[in-house]
């Protein structure tokens, strides 16, 4: 399972709409077995779910997030939780 965290200045997001980095951590038998930052550039909802999903993410932790970026993550498999 990867888990993607959008970070800014060293913490959680407050809103995943503008975060520009995410933190991907790769879960295997309830422990983290790596992790890496990735840069998200995108700003259209539509692609910016697509190149979370493609990360690829099975969840994202976020502090808040607009309804129509998460229905396009929730569309493109990913669970979020705000």
């Amino acid at each position: 399972m990867r888990i993607a965290i959008p970070q800014w200045q060293g913490r959680v997001s407050p809103v995943f709409d503008v975060a520009a980095n995410m933190l991907i951590v790769e879960v295997a038998d309830a422990r983290e077995v790596g992790r890496r930052e990735v840069a998200v550039t995108a700003t259209d909802p539509a692609k910016r779910a697509q190149q979370v999903a493609q990360l690829p993410a099975n969840v994202l932790i976020c502090g808040a997030i607009s309804w129509p970026l998460e229905l396009a993550l929730r569309s493109a498999g990913v669970q979020v939780i705000s």
